[in-house]
């Protein structure tokens, strides 16, 4: 077999070719976090009184009370904070409140169904086919939420909002780390996630202008159309197109990344020769794989077919809930402090900064398992600390939780890398939608964090986040060592990576 094995020998580990799609990358994080953390504006928490009753009777009741008390009210009225909210537009009040918590509800289910979309076709039609269907989804889901004339065509157009969101997100990120070189793939694999920050600090500027739900939703589907336009100046991933039979189609797209990386239209017998070379080494890769069935098709049950694929996807399927419950329990519990709206979200953005600072800083040294693996134990341990009663300070479990958020954040960046560079080509994207699925289950239990709060006290909570947290760093333990490897295109190639790599 040939010795080039590497697409960045080719073309080079980095050029403008991937700071095409780098920057692409980024700025969907920008805007995925505009739909996906907007609702925290469309439905705040707003003051109501009845006009029917004389001010002097709203005034003396809560919130509950009046819903009590009121219960022939033909007119409710609200503050002027907001110009429209979706509690102002339908009535999300008392019996019907929980309408508002619905329609972030069924956002995050739709990463659900997206996952089993990844999961069954997006290695079989290719990235691009995923992402220009996610576009299209997302413009008509957002245009009907803007011209929603009920709730419920509001929290269906939600939930399909959400299948659009995270299909995009899971394939950019499989396109992006098969466009890297390793040199650089695991730097920019965290730096990607700076995109959703830049989002998350963003938003409240935006909103606090724009204080009508239907503009502000207006504002991120409009922006949604620059990165469709900006998609036809993205090229297909050239693995998946090697490994599916295209081999002219990757042969221009590299001779295309060459050009752009090295501007020279001029391609030499050399590089051709590892171009083939190239090619001809990943479909060696995958005709053994297939020798038993020339007819085999990579499937998502590959992912329990093979002993350390099967063990690192069960890992996955119980850290990534983990990380996600922990990251968005402790993100919602935040948003629920007393305080500005717009500053406690701006404030709950810029700490994940630090995070990812340290996360670059530190990951290229200790590499990617033990770092995951020490900083979810961290987290556990820093909950614990927060039992701790301190008379002099009783914020402190509140600050903890912030620490523990630091350290959380660091483990959800590099298990995303960590992901991508395990699975071979053939099963990235399929892999990446049965651990968004297993995700979900956790970030759909996070809203609970306050109400749970409330009810148990904060001991409680920091207790169970140290509880998971512990389990999960020590089961990404049990992972492979990726640092510096070549991404594998075949399932042997996975399963070579823990026999060949336990560091």
């Amino acid at each position: 077999m040939s010795e080039c094995k590497s697409l960045g020998d080719i073309i080079g580990d980095w050029g403008r070719w991937q700071t095409n799609v780098f920057l692409f990358a980024i700025v969907n994080y920008v805007l995925q976090s505009y739909n996906s953390m907007s609702f925290s504006f469309y439905a705040p928490k707003t003051n109501f009184w009845c006009a029917d009753y004389p001010s002097s009777q709203n005034e003396t009741l809560t919130s509950a009370e009046k819903c009590e008390k009121f219960v022939d009210c033909k007119k409710w009225v609200y503050d002027d904070n907001f110009d429209s909210t979706i509690i102002s537009e339908w009535n999300l009040i008392c019996n019907r409140s929980m309408l508002s918590s619905l329609t972030q509800t069924v956002f995050m289910v739709g990463y659900i169904p997206s996952g089993l979309i990844l999961a069954l076709v997006a290695d079989r039609i290719g990235r691009k086919s995923i992402i220009w269907t996610s576009f299209t989804l997302e413009i008509l889901a957002g245009i009907s939420c803007i011209f929603s004339f009920s709730i419920w065509q509001f929290i269906i157009s939600r939930l399909l909002l959400g299948i659009a969101v995270c299909m995009r997100g899971n394939v950019l990120f499989a396109l992006f780390f098969e466009s890297c070189g390793k040199k650089y793939r695991g730097d920019t694999g965290i730096l990607l996630t700076g995109g959703w920050i830049v989002g998350f600090i963003s938003l409240p500027g935006i909103a606090y202008f724009i204080r009508n739900f239907r503009i502000l939703q207006a504002f991120a589907t409009l922006s949604v159309l620059v990165l469709l336009i900006w998609s036809f100046f993205i090229d297909e991933s050239i693995r998946w197109q090697i490994t599916h039979n295209q081999e002219e189609e990757a042969e221009k797209t590299m001779i295309k990344a060459y050009s752009m990386n090295n501007k020279s239209n001029i391609i030499g017998d050399g590089i051709r020769r590892k171009m083939n070379s190239f090619c001809e080494n990943i479909k060696e890769e995958a005709r053994e794989a297939s020798t038993a069935n020339k007819h085999y098709k990579p499937s998502v049950l590959d992912l329990l077919r093979t002993p350390r694929i099967r063990l690192y996807t069960i890992i996955f399927w119980i850290v990534f809930p983990i990380n996600s419950l922990v990251y968005y329990g402790i993100s919602y519990s935040v948003g629920a402090f007393e305080g500005d709206l717009y500053l406690n979200f701006v404030i709950s953005g810029l700490v994940e900064i630090p995070g990812m600072i340290f996360t670059l800083l530190l990951c290229r040294y200790s590499g990617r398992r033990l770092f995951t693996s020490y900083n979810m134990i961290f987290c556990g341990l820093t909950c614990l600390c927060g039992l701790i009663p301190i008379q002099s300070m009783p914020n402190f479990s509140t600050i903890l939780l912030f620490f523990a958020k630091f350290f959380i954040t660091n483990s959800y960046n590099v298990i995303i890398v960590q992901q991508n560079e395990i699975f071979p080509t053939v099963l990235r994207t399929a892999a990446g939608g049965s651990i968004t699925i297993a995700s979900r289950v956790g970030a759909m239990v996070a809203p609970f964090t306050p109400q749970l709060i409330n009810q148990f006290g904060i001991n409680f909570i920091l207790t169970f986040f140290a509880f998971i947290s512990l389990i999960g760093g020590l089961l990404t333990y049990f992972l492979p060592e990726t640092k510096s490897i070549d991404i594998p295109d075949t399932v042997q190639g996975t399963e070579k990576i823990g026999l060949d790599n336990k560091s």
